[in-house]
């Protein structure tokens, strides 16, 4: 018997990846920092897959935003069987933030606050 909820709990990293922000530089000033990590692959496409990388740990430390830092690259030759192969191995660092709701109920509640307070007058 299909049961939707297990069906449903399949996708749900997938969801919760979805809605990790990738910020531009500059835009993080206003969030806090949760955890910055390293991915090092030597696929084809590595920006694609440090993303997805990026964005599962970023899901995993309870961010909702990151921002991609450095990239390096690194080659070694490797024998193989037809002689020698040259491995590109990419490192992209990603700095992981929480800019959500919080940050912004917080901005809020300033700024309700400041308005709220009495004006004070010399008399």
């Amino acid at each position: 018997m299909f049961k939707p909820l297990i069906f449903a709990s399949l996708f749900l990293p997938l969801a919760a990846q979805a809605d990790i922000k990738t910020l531009q530089a500059g835009e993080e000033t206003s969030c806090q920092l949760v955890a910055q990590e390293t991915c090092k692959t030597s696929s084809r496409e590595p920006v694609e897959m440090c993303l997805e990388w990026h964005q599962e740990k970023a899901v995993e430390a309870g961010a909702d935003s990151l921002l991609i830092g450095d990239r390096e690259e690194s080659s070694v030759r490797r024998p193989s069987l037809t002689g020698a192969k040259t491995v590109v191995t990419t490192k992209i660092a990603a700095a992981y933030y929480d800019c959500g709701p919080k940050q912004a109920e917080l901005q809020q509640a300033v700024k309700t606050v400041v308005n709220k307070a009495p004006q004070l007058t010399i008399e």
